[in-house]
């Protein structure tokens, strides 16, 4: 498909998981995950932001359903990631502040999930959202870096968080 096909897709499913109703039954319909999934490692950065859009309406209804998916969370962790070996740079001005307005909205969606006690425990041991928490904090802009903080803040409130995330995973804290 073309990028302008995917792009009206995307857009179409984004609009979709507006309305709050729709938030469980637009997550259940068949490989709506791997869709999102798939279209949060997109190369086009309006495809990337309204992928990373769609995933955070629906992470409030789906909270442990979206924590447990492997496939959302890596795609998250990548969106974390979008300056790794300075990509952003070399990118637009428009494309930069579209790929950096995709990475905030995962990290709201993160702070979202985080703050549940359902959700947080799983989330804490999701190794590669950890690490790339921890691998992207204090190289962000302001704004992102006190998400990422506030995020590893919710995930160590827990004791047993606090405890894996200290001395059984120590590489990460």
């Amino acid at each position: 498909a073309t990028e302008e096909e995917r792009t009206r897709c995307i857009n179409a499913l984004m609009h979709l998981c507006v309305p709050e109703e729709n938030w469980k039954v637009v997550y259940l319909f068949p490989q709506t995950p791997e869709a999102l999934a798939r279209n949060m490692a997109d190369k086009y950065p309006q495809i990337r932001y309204a992928a990373c859009l769609a995933t955070s309406f629906l992470a409030k209804k789906n909270r442990q359903e979206v924590v447990k998916n492997r496939l959302l969370m890596y795609a998250m962790a990548r969106v974390l990631e979008v300056n790794k070996n300075g990509a952003l740079e070399r990118m637009s001005a428009q494309d930069k502040k579209v790929f950096v307005g995709a990475r905030v909205c995962v990290l709201k969606m993160l702070l979202h999930l985080s703050k549940n006690k359902d959700v947080s425990n799983t989330l804490a041991r999701t190794e590669c959202v950890t690490s790339s928490l921890v691998s992207v904090a204090n190289t962000m802009e302001l704004a992102a870096n006190i998400l990422c903080i506030a995020i590893m803040t919710n995930l160590t409130r827990l004791p047993d968080n606090a405890y894996h995330l200290v001395y059984k995973v120590p590489t990460r804290l």
